[in-house]
């Protein structure tokens, strides 16, 4: 069970299952940060607006682990 409450989140009656493992996913996307291709879970984007999520893009690094590490955006439209 995960709990988003803000101003871009949209409410749901029969929301998807998450795991536990969803949880730092959603709270990274939600800051902007990229995901870890190594890390479990998801983030939970039906959680959150159209608005937010196209003007979110959903990005990744390698890994978290590393003891350096560079983030490539895409060109904003």
């Amino acid at each position: 069970f995960l709990l988003v409450r803000g101003a871009h989140v949209v409410p749901a009656a029969n929301p998807p299952a998450v795991s536990v493992v969803d949880v730092v996913p959603t709270l990274l996307f939600a800051s902007g940060l990229p995901l870890a291709r190594d890390m479990d879970g998801r983030a939970a984007l039906e959680a959150f607006d159209d608005e937010f999520v196209r003007s979110n893009l959903l990005t990744f690094i390698q890994t978290y682990e590393a003891e350096r590490f560079v983030v490539r955006r895409a060109p904003q439209p």
